[in-house]
């Protein structure tokens, strides 16, 4: 589970890294009224910045949810353990 979990949280960083320029771009060209561009590098950019949308979320997700629980403590104390940790 751990080695799916990290190949998920190592292909969200690459792909938001190449995303950003990309989502950029695709927002220039729509404000600047270069649809055809637009239309051309939104074909490409829209499912990269859905990936890294729903991958980030889930990996959020499933990272919050491991810092809410340690098993060797009480799950009444348990709910802020993360800043103990800081």
């Amino acid at each position: 589970m751990r080695t799916l979990y990290l190949s998920i949280l190592a292909s969200h960083v690459i792909l938001s890294i190449v995303a950003l320029p990309m989502v950029l771009t695709t927002f220039f060209f729509s404000l600047t009224g270069r649809f055809a561009m637009h239309r051309r590098i939104a074909r490409v950019t829209f499912p990269i910045w859905l990936y890294v949308s729903v991958t980030g979320r889930g990996s959020f997700s499933s990272f919050s949810k491991h810092l809410r629980t340690r098993p060797d403590t009480d799950p009444a104390s348990v709910r802020y353990s993360f800043l103990n940790h800081v």
